[in-house]
């Protein structure tokens, strides 16, 4: 059953006003409430639940509306806002908040500068995610919108978020847009884990700076084909950019970093050490002018010390003279006077201190 333009919901609380895209188990609707704000509006689709058994479609169901419980937990700027699940008709709904703007799909090739600032929004929100032992496992540039005329990214579409001890992986037929999705969401008989919202998300980087999806895990896994570093896309891309990128897609989960956020560091590494190369630039111009004015200062304090021996000198030796002369008018003292000139040492010139 799908609801249309006009249906009513919770006795006029919410009015619908068109329907969105259907997902792998939930149809999405754009709808007002009583104040006419507008809201999305999740529930799931009995219609794409035939595949599971009748338990499995009640387990389905019971996640769906705990999940939406814990994500009340989960309140950040760049996470959508959950408000409310209820039931209608006997169909379980989520009322989350409406965001206009346009994916990050719909951008195309960005610079890595754009794109780093929207990972890292997105990275920060699934910290958040994480903290909580839920993972989203459907991180891709169509579950993230920009906030029209911001530059801020919110990560949305929380209706395939999987729990950390979720069961159902053995019998999960994976729907991401190929390139996205880490191996351990591609097979069967596997966890998913916050390792693999770090593999979505560096994929999502990469897509965004290259304007290409990255080779998809299982054919890296099966056919051997290699993932082209995005440095070899985008040649004005860092060392530290593109190892960090290929880092968080390695395709065994143990290989990636074990957290988001120290993923997130490894992205933050490449600024730091621009950063600190400008620091250690500065502290050099400090200490190269620092030894400039220690120079100029002792050659100041050399060339003054010059000028006092040098007045020094001439006053000594017009002493001398003055004493020589009178010493020369005895004629009888004139052999006194050489004995006396020849045991006197000449002072010294003057020596300069300049290097």
């Amino acid at each position: 059953m799908a609801w249309v333009a006009g249906d009513q919901l919770q006795g006029g609380k919410y009015t619908i006003e068109r329907k969105l895209k259907t997902g792998r188990f939930g149809i999405n609707y754009i709808a007002k409430n009583k104040q006419h704000d507008f809201l999305l509006l999740k529930t799931l689709d009995v219609n794409s639940l035939t595949s599971l058994n009748q338990l499995e479609k009640e387990r389905l169901e019971t996640m769906f509306m705990r999940e939406a419980v814990k994500l009340t937990l989960c309140q950040h700027e760049h996470i959508v806002k959950f408000y409310e699940p209820f039931k209608e008709a006997g169909y379980s709904c989520l009322v989350m908040e409406y965001i206009p703007g346009e994916t990050l799909d719909k951008l195309g090739k960005i610079s890595s500068e754009e794109a780093l600032i929207y990972i890292q929004q997105i990275g920060a929100a699934l910290t958040i995610v994480h903290q909580h032992h839920l993972i989203h496992g459907d991180v891709q540039p169509e579950n993230i919108i920009l906030r029209a005329g911001k530059s801020e990214a919110v990560l949305i579409d929380f209706d395939l978020v999987l729990d950390f001890d979720h069961e159902l992986t053995t019998r999960r037929v994976r729907e991401n847009v190929e390139g996205f999705a880490s191996l351990e969401l591609c097979t069967k008989n596997t966890k998913p884990t916050a390792a693999s919202d770090i593999y979505s998300l560096a994929a999502t980087f990469y897509y965004a700076i290259t304007g290409q999806l990255p080779e998809t895990a299982l054919k890296r896994k099966i056919d051997n084909k290699r993932l082209t570093p995005p440095q070899e896309l985008i040649s004005s891309i860092s060392n530290e950019l593109n190892l960090a990128i290929l880092k968080g897609m390695e395709l065994e989960a143990k290989n990636r970093p074990k957290s988001i956020e120290l993923w997130l560091k490894l992205l933050n590494s490449n600024s730091y050490n621009a950063n600190a190369e400008s620091q250690n630039a500065n502290a050099e111009d400090q200490n190269v002018n620092a030894k400039g004015q220690s120079t100029n200062a002792a050659s100041h304090t050399n060339n003054g010390t010059e000028n006092k021996l040098s007045v020094n000198w001439d006053k000594r030796m017009q002493i001398l003279t003055l004493v020589i002369a009178a010493i020369a008018a005895f004629g009888g003292l004139l052999q006194g006077i050489a004995s006396w000139k020849s045991s006197t040492t000449p002072p010294p010139n003057p020596t300069s201190t300049k290097k």
